[in-house]
């Protein structure tokens, strides 16, 4: 049941302006940092990182706020399908922040649903935690990484890397991307090199080789600049796209797991910062609380 209480100490009054993501103003104010807080105590899986998700509150590194509606469709798509569950939080890199922006549509998931709030937003934590900690992140759950990336290439292209390949995958793909602060296409190439080496172990022709690649790149920079489009292509089952998907989705169940994950299964074929993000919601281990306390 709602507790009414709670509901209007989350009510947008007494608001000033505390950042700003895509041109569009956020607010929030004191008083919802220490509801938040409160909340806070109240999500079971959050406990053992309890005191430092309230100091990353206090640093305004999480930070619970209003906005125009229009920002939900900016990030709607990021962690899941069902709009309202992938608003409940969102890490922006840009800003080094995790927001959680309340409106009348989500604000019930924070107050009814705790245990969905709290496996999000350790979700994004480990967003932030890969940001911050960088490789210390990368050498606790590089065995993580390595073995979802074996699964995935073992079902998308039908071959058995070994653990070098694996390892110079994981972390070239960790300091391309879960280093930097915006997409850049330069990491694009300097990645398909890497790939490239290590599949002419496996596709000794090389026309085939490099079409092999194209393709599977052309997908995630489909994704990372032009969303609407790329979602369009995973309703066709003979797409590039759809079979990254399954693939992907393949390589969670193989390597940790994991099924029936509300998912778009793309960015972790280029950010495996997102592999790590999933584990957390849906199979969380002390690893994942370790790196929160270590940021």
């Amino acid at each position: 049941m709602l507790d009414e209480a709670k509901i209007f100490g989350m009510a947008p009054l007494f608001l000033k302006e505390v950042d700003e993501v895509n041109g569009i103003p956020l607010y929030s104010s004191e008083k919802l940092q220490n509801k938040l807080k409160i909340a806070i105590s109240s999500f079971s899986v959050l406990n053992p990182v309890r005191n430092k998700i309230s100091e990353l509150i206090d640093e305004g590194r999480i930070v619970p706020c209003y906005a125009n509606k229009n920002l939900f469709r900016l990030y709607r798509y990021k962690k899941a399908a069902d709009e309202e569950r992938s608003t409940i939080a969102f890490y922006s890199a840009e800003h080094n922040k995790i927001f959680l922006p309340l409106d009348e549509r989500n604000i019930r998931y924070f107050w009814v649903d705790d245990s969905l709030f709290g496996e999000v937003l350790l979700h994004e934590m480990q967003h932030y935690c890969s940001r911050n900690l960088k490789q210390p992140f990368y050498n606790i759950f590089k065995g993580v990484m390595n073995d979802f990336y074996r699964e995935f290439y073992r079902s998308h292209l039908n071959i058995r890397m070994n653990d070098t390949e694996l390892s110079l995958i994981s972390s070239t793909l960790f300091s391309l991307n879960d280093y930097s602060k915006e997409f850049d296409t330069k990491s694009l190439v300097k990645f398909a090199h890497v790939l490239n080496k290590i599949l002419k172990n496996y596709i000794k022709d090389d026309k085939k080789r490099e079409d092999t690649i194209v393709k599977m790149l052309s997908v995630v920079k489909v994704y990372l600049l032009n969303l609407n489009y790329f979602i369009s292509q995973l309703t066709s089952f003979n797409t590039e796209a759809r079979k990254i998907y399954n693939s992907l989705r393949d390589a969670y169940y193989y390597s940790l797991n994991i099924k029936n994950i509300d998912s778009l299964f793309i960015q972790e074929l280029y950010f495996p910062s997102e592999i790590i993000c999933i584990q957390a919601q849906y199979a969380t281990d002390a690893r994942h609380y370790k790196v929160i306390n270590m940021v």
